[in-house]
């Protein structure tokens, strides 16, 4: 079972140093991948939150990290000002 974005992105912060982890780049490298893919393919989400992306292991972030869930809003459209 995966985890939240928001719950991983929390475990990589060091409040001690104030920064992340760096598993945390590829973290947002794959978040970006897939929402790219999303809007190549003219499919907007509606609702893009941390709370609807579940992440697989760091090992796969460079295949298929990120995975969206919850496109109740969700609809297509080849209009650039709905993929911004």
């Amino acid at each position: 079972m995966g985890v939240t974005t928001k719950e991983r992105i929390r475990a990589l912060y060091d409040p001690q140093t104030q920064t992340y982890a760096p598993e945390a780049m590829l973290m947002a490298k794959a978040i970006g991948s897939s929402i790219a893919k999303m809007h190549d393919a003219d499919i907007v989400h509606g609702d893009l939150t941390t709370s609807n992306m579940m992440l697989r292991a760091p090992e796969f972030y460079e295949t298929a990290g990120v995975v969206m869930i919850d496109f109740g809003l969700g609809f297509q459209s080849n209009l650039h000002e709905d993929k911004a």
